[in-house]
């Protein structure tokens, strides 16, 4: 063998190994969620208060219940003389609709905000509609059907989409009057009680954080990501979503099982071990003053979502994860949907790593926090990294023919079995919360992953040295698991 093509081999080989371990690293990252998660179930949790904002109490003499400040908003005594009561104030909630083209789904999310349980004169929905189809007319209808009802509902149309998303939401809040600012995507369905469940954990510091106040403290000493006098603060608060149409297809099969350990496992564990985790961009409410002390929305990552939630936390907020509120919303039924809305996060989380972690690396933070919040914002390079593997398999085994069993046995065999972690993160996710239906897809998962790295690659590729770029809508379609299948439409 010539010797020009010996040296490109051992490169190959090098470059070979070298991806091996570094999809073997990010095994043994999800191995160590698997353990913390087993580890939590084994806890037997105890009860969660379940918060009210109405609390009815007969009162013997009207002075006993003088008004309290900040135990619950604020609360006011009634002045019904048959039935006294402690009413609580409300605080002024905006939410916030993005839309872009989406009139299939459009109206049904309207009429979800529209439908919350809260005070009317304390709910501002802002539908930020950047459409250029026909989209904007039905907009338009449902915001006049809710505001004749007494909704304060309005929205706000941008003649081009300077931003995306990003540009959007920071365009609705300078507008909006909230001191929390809930936010959901257009195939998303909030149940009515969402701001009910969500909005108490801004008020309660220790309501889901730990039940020791001397733990607390000691928490908020050693482990928090700053020193910032914002740390005890709940700045924005996520919740778990759910999906409409997960048993529809093999595809939102396979979203269900890639999706759901994300919010069940990576968001649970994050949250209860006090790390960095991010909001989804969707299903979750802000305090206004954690958005503008962070920067406020900003367009040149393409995921906003993750470069604001980092910020935040740099700057000093907790964050919150409620895994026992859902919301339902669809999921991609067409490949091509899928592949572009995971090339959306695979570019746009390695361009929010390179914005953000010299911040990071250099902040207060423990160095346990920072290798984890690396490990999370570097994720995706692993298709870059699988994409590579794949390429140079073939060269690196017609090189080592000749090797010995030793070396198989020390090198080979535990870097395979170490990277194979990543499916089995799966595998247990699926059979120990009883989500059987899942597992027929599971042998797809490596073979779409083999098939889409090269997409992935190239993104991941692009978000190592563009900023921003288009912000690719998937398009949403109203469905459900009860929706006749297209079969044509899955491949496309």
């Amino acid at each position: 063998m010539k010797k020009e093509l010996l040296d490109i081999l051992n490169i190959l080989t090098f470059i070979h190994f070298a991806s091996m371990g570094g999809l073997a690293l990010y095994g043994i990252h999800r191995i160590w969620l698997l353990l913390c998660w087993f580890k939590s179930r084994a806890k037997s949790e105890p009860n969660k208060p379940q918060f009210s904002f109405i609390e009815t109490q007969p009162l013997s003499e009207p002075n006993n219940y003088p008004a309290v400040e900040n135990k619950f908003f604020v609360q006011k005594q009634s002045n019904d003389a048959e039935n006294r009561v402690l009413v609580i104030e409300y605080p002024l909630v905006t939410v916030q609709i993005p839309l872009y083209n989406e009139p299939l789904v459009a109206a049904r999310i309207i009429d979800a905000a529209a439908s919350f349980h809260w005070q009317n004169s304390k709910l501002e929905i802002q539908i930020l509609d950047d459409s250029s189809d026909h989209t904007s007319q039905i907009v338009r209808e449902r915001v006049k059907y809710w505001s004749d009802k007494g909704v304060w509902i309005y929205a706000i149309f941008r003649a081009n989409r300077k931003g995306y998303k990003a540009g959007a939401l920071q365009n609705g809040l300078k507008e909006s009057s909230g001191e929390f600012i809930a936010i959901f995507d257009a195939d998303f369905i909030p149940p009515a009680d969402f701001l009910e469940k969500t909005v108490p954990h801004f008020y309660f510091k220790n309501s889901n954080l730990t039940q020791d106040k001397t733990k607390q403290n000691n928490i908020f000493e050693n482990r928090n990501f700053t020193t910032n006098s914002r740390a005890q603060k709940i700045g924005m608060v996520q919740t778990r979503w759910g999906f409409l149409n997960s048993r529809y297809s093999w595809l939102t099969r396979l979203q269900t099982l890639m999706l759901s350990p994300h919010f069940e496992i990576e968001h649970k564990m994050r949250f209860s071990q006090h790390l960095f985790f991010n909001f989804n961009g969707t299903a979750g409410i802000w305090r206004r003053e954690a958005i503008e002390s962070a920067g406020g929305w900003q367009d040149d990552t393409v995921t906003e979502d993750l470069d604001l939630s980092y910020r935040a936390q740099l700057s000093g907020w907790r964050f919150l994860y409620l895994n026992d509120v859902v919301v339902p919303s669809e999921l991609p039924v067409k490949l091509s949907d899928f592949r572009s809305q995971q090339e959306r996060w695979s570019k746009g989380s390695i361009q929010t790593a390179r914005k953000i972690l010299p911040s990071l690396l250099s902040s207060s933070a423990s160095l346990s926090v920072k290798i984890e919040a690396v490990a999370h914002l570097m994720a995706n390079v692993c298709w870059l990294l699988g994409f590579i593997v794949t390429i140079t398999l073939y060269p690196v085994i017609l090189y080592r023919l000749s090797i010995g069993i030793c070396q198989i046995t020390w090198i080979d065999i535990p870097l395979l079995c170490i990277s194979s972690a990543i499916l089995t993160y799966y595998f247990v996710y699926s059979i120990f919360s009883r989500q059987s239906y899942v597992l027929t897809v599971l042998p797809l998962l490596p073979i779409i992953s083999i098939a889409l790295s090269p997409f992935f690659a190239f993104s991941v590729v692009k978000g190592l040295f563009e900023k921003g770029g288009v912000f690719v809508r998937t398009p949403k379609f109203g469905f459900s698991d009860s929706s006749k299948r297209d079969y044509r439409c899955e491949l496309q």
